[in-house]
Order: C-alpha cells, then sequence, then structure tokens
C-alpha cells in the first residue's frame, strides 16, 4: 500500500520484495495490471484496513497470509 508512516500500512505483512522490473517495470508489472495485481495480493485494495486481511498467491502455488511476524500462514 505504498510507503507511509501509518502503523496500518508499515508493517511487515505489508511488505514483498518484488525485483525492480516487477514492480514498475512496464506493461506485465504489479503496478500495470492493477486487477491482476490485487487478484494475486500483489497490490491490496485502499479499503483494506490491514494487509493480514488480504491473501497472496506465494511463488504461484500456495495462498498465505502475510503476518506482522515477518512470517506467513497458510491459508485455511
Amino acid at each position: 500500500m505504498g510507503g507511509t508512516s501509518r502503523p496500518d500500512r508499515d508493517a511487515l505483512s505489508n511488505l514483498i520484495a518484488l525485483h525492480p522490473d516487477v514492480h514498475n517495470g512496464g506493461p506485465q508489472s504489479v503496478h500495470a495490471r492493477r486487477g491482476w495485481s490485487e487478484e494475486h495480493g500483489y497490490l491490496l485494495p485502499q479499503s483494506i484496513a490491514w494487509a493480514i486481511e488480504w491473501p497472496l498467491l506465494l511463488r504461484g502455488q500456495t495462498w498465505v497470509y502475510l503476518l506482522n511476524s515477518g512470517i506467513y500462514r497458510p491459508v485455511p
């Protein structure tokens, strides 16, 4: 959800590491494909208050929730 000092946004659960080309690198990047990126958990809709409420497709294989402890847990 972008850089900020808000506690609900500035947390480990709101952080994934992406290659620069995947982040902002053209037509196949996360920001260029917002709908796809939201569906897969790489971008969060503004309506989501906490990133731990939104699942992420990890490595294209497993749905997980990112936790504020810096780890993840599988989506039940």
